[in-house]
């Protein structure tokens, strides 16, 4: 056999060729007219409509069977028909041969990719990629359901309700659960709840529906009930929609808790003790899960609670935040980990610092610097590592976090809070912004603190950090920076009044926020320096009344009671009944601020009848204690995997070289007041000298032992 010759048998036989099944007709001179074996799917037929010199016979399969095999592969085609073609050159008739098999969308990549954007705060992009890749699946409720909570972070209430009233339909198509019901339909049922709960968020911000909200919780908590009856195995596969589950209800009791006294402690504590879920979403890599959990319940109970619950450690102890780094071992540079753990210390920082209808405590100040000073590593490691990521939501919040802080650790900052106290009415601190609840007419108005001058202003940015947010579409992000910038500012009142018309803008016109608008409305009552703009005041006060469902809410008190104020000083005559204001709000307001009127004694200025046996507290509730101690293992159990599931759409962090799926807890002396990020726990001394660490092209300072 020439060399050519024996090239070409290689050639074919490594893409598969046998001689051996290859017969040619011996009456056949044209030695290119060769029977060829093809198999195709049992539902497709032999090709039809040729003429005699193209022979097809689903007989012959039978006698195939005997002939050799091509490859060891084919095997498990046996049960597939064999299609016998002769193929003639010279013919000039053509096959056609229809082939049909099972094509599915990449959906799961899809939505990870997507949830990606969403938790970067790229919600322009996320939006066109949901239009280019998703919008023709929405009426699948994994898809609806991140769709939807993309809109509820991006603060883009009124598109959300738009969105929800087009998809009715996902709402009513799951019954309710029971015990027993299949595993297929529970977890139908946590996707009904999801979107329920979405929409109830939505609802309270668009329509300030917070009744209707609060029985929404008290729906879903009866299916919860249900399926968690049927849990036998103490280890918890946990699932995204459980924890978002869990992770809305407790947004939607803490804001109706601010606002109401409708929340009974028994509610909280059931959607509270959940602390166990963490070492589970800990076990399985679930960061971004994970960081949806303690951050709801930091909003719900606090970061005091929140760390009793989570790690049973006392956030003001000098290894409280260790722990949590350790866990998630940031010794090996993750996007998604650095992410979800400066999200985490940001939302510290801001509950800790936080007036509410107090100061901050002096211990929580400075337990919320040395938080600060973890975050600044973590945001410091992701701009040299991912520079790109400085145009994103934790970094922007870093800014804004890092700028609260040094404001109220800075003695001018009590400038505003020592003006406004001077004064007879009760000062109620929501959002960062203050408002004054007047007892007659009085205005302390707007009397901002004097700022030491610096290379950089803070000003400067966070007007940069305003254009960024505003670029990725972020509202929620952009109006808090505004706000902060509103503190910031020792300028005129006409740069003030410019800002303040921007944030009405964006939560009237772009939000949908109707009370956020309601609160930035009642902030401007101490901007209102003369007639015109009182005037201009009380009259969107009135185009506000459109908006209300009844509820005797904190903002629609102080709503009432300024507008009186304003009215009284323009000298108007106001139509108000005293007992809709005493026997609504004297049981419904929120029992801080109730404690707060008893105690400077104006109860009977404001023309309430308040029970003086429940005024214990100078704070919100979590400033008290409470049953901190977890339900049982056995309150949650493995579920088998399941079509219906619903995955994590996050990107896994990556393990270094040997490390455990399971962390396990630090021991006490494995803690140190050095900050342990990039190193991890088993290097980690408490006598070791800092030092940086190369991974990828930069990371954090830590301790270790190398030099």
């Amino acid at each position: 056999m020439d060399l050519p010759t024996q090239r070409e048998r290689q050639r074919r036989n490594a893409h598969g060729f046998n001689f051996n099944s290859f017969h040619f007709d011996s009456d056949e001179a044209d030695p290119s007219r060769a029977l060829v074996n093809r198999r195709f799917p049992p539902m497709v037929g032999a090709p039809s409509g040729q003429d005699a010199s193209l022979e097809t016979s689903r007989e012959q399969h039978a006698a195939s069977s005997s002939l050799p095999q091509r490859d060891p592969a084919a095997s498990i085609q046996e049960a597939y028909p064999t299609v016998q073609t002769f193929l003639n050159a010279k013919s000039r008739n053509d096959i056609t041969v229809h082939f049909e098999m099972e094509v599915g969308e990449d959906l799961d990549s899809w939505l990870e990719e997507f949830s990606r954007l969403k938790r970067l705060g790229h919600f322009h992009a996320a939006e066109q990629y949901f239009d280019d890749n998703l919008r023709d699946l929405s009426s699948i409720l994994p898809v609806a359901i991140e769709y939807a909570d993309m809109l509820v972070e991006q603060g883009a209430y009124k598109r959300l309700r738009q969105f929800m009233s087009s998809h009715k339909a996902l709402l009513n198509s799951v019954e309710r659960a029971d015990r027993g019901c299949s595993e297929a339909k529970k977890f139908q049922v946590l996707y009904r709840a999801n979107l329920l709960l979405i929409d109830a968020f939505a609802a309270m911000h668009s329509a300030a529906k917070l009744g209707e909200a609060y029985g929404k919780v008290r729906l879903i908590e009866q299916d919860m009930r249900s399926i968690l009856k049927q849990s036998q195995e103490p280890d918890a596969s946990l699932d995204s929609s459980e924890i978002q589950v869990i992770r809305y209800a407790l947004r939607i009791l803490s804001k109706i808790e601010k606002e109401t006294d409708l929340v009974p402690e028994s509610q909280f504590n059931y959607w509270s003790n959940w602390g166990h879920l963490y070492r589970p979403l800990l076990a399985a890599s679930q960061v971004s899960d994970a960081r949806d959990l303690i951050m709801a319940s930091i909003e719900a109970e606090g970061a005091p609670n929140t760390w009793k619950i989570m790690f049973q450690m006392d956030i003001h102890s000098p290894q409280a935040f260790n722990r949590l780094l350790g866990d998630w071992n940031m010794a090996h540079y993750d996007e998604s980990t650095y992410l979800a753990i400066l999200d985490i210390l940001v939302s510290v920082i801001g509950d800790l610092c936080s007036f509410s209808v107090t100061l901050p405590e002096r211990e929580h100040l400075i337990t919320s610097e040395r938080c600060l000073l973890y975050a600044h590593s973590v945001a410091i490691c992701l701009k040299e590592n991912s520079p790109e990521l400085m145009k994103s939501r934790p970094y922007l919040r870093w800014v804004l976090a890092k700028s609260e802080l040094e404001r109220k650790l800075n003695p001018s900052e009590m400038n505003l809070h020592g003006h406004l106290s001077a004064f007879p009415g009760l000062v109620i601190w929501m959002n960062t912004l203050p408002i004054y609840v007047p007892i007659k007419s009085e205005n302390p108005l707007w009397h901002p603190g004097e700022h030491e001058q610096a290379s950089t202003s803070p000003d400067e940015l966070l007007e940069a950090a305003v254009g960024t947010a505003c670029e990725l579409g972020d509202y929620t992000t952009e109006i808090a920076c505004l706000t902060e910038l509103i503190c910031c500012s020792s300028g005129a009142l006409d740069v003030l009044g410019e800002r303040f018309n921007r944030i009405r803008h964006l939560q009237l016109n772009s939000q949908g926020n109707i009370l956020g608008y309601q609160q930035t409305c009642l902030t401007r009552y101490l901007t209102t320096t003369s007639g015109q703009a009182r005037r201009d005041l009380v009259a969107e006060i009135k185009e506000l009344k459109g908006f209300k469902t009844g509820d005797y809410s904190l903002s629609e008190w102080c709503t009432l009671v300024i507008e009186d104020a304003l009215c009284f000083s323009l000298g108007d005559i106001v139509d108000k009944s005293p007992a809709v204001l005493d026997e609504g709000f004297s049981t419904y307001l929120p029992q801080y601020i109730k404690d707060q009127i008893i105690h400077r004694r104006l109860e009977k200025t404001y023309g309430l009848h308040l029970n003086h046996d429940k005024a214990n507290s100078n704070g919100p509730r979590w400033s008290n204690g409470r049953n901190l101690s977890p339900e049982p293992l056995l309150a949650y159990s493995r579920r088998a995997s399941s079509a219906a599931r619903r995955a994590s759409y996050e990107r896994m962090r990556h393990r270094g070289p040997g490390e455990s799926s399971t962390i396990a807890s630090l021991s006490e002396d494995d803690q140190t007041n050095a900050s342990v990020i990039g190193l991890s726990p088993s290097d980690r001394r408490s006598s070791s000298p800092l030092r940086r660490i190369p991974t990828r092209r930069s990371t954090v300072e830590s301790a270790s032992d190398s030099p």
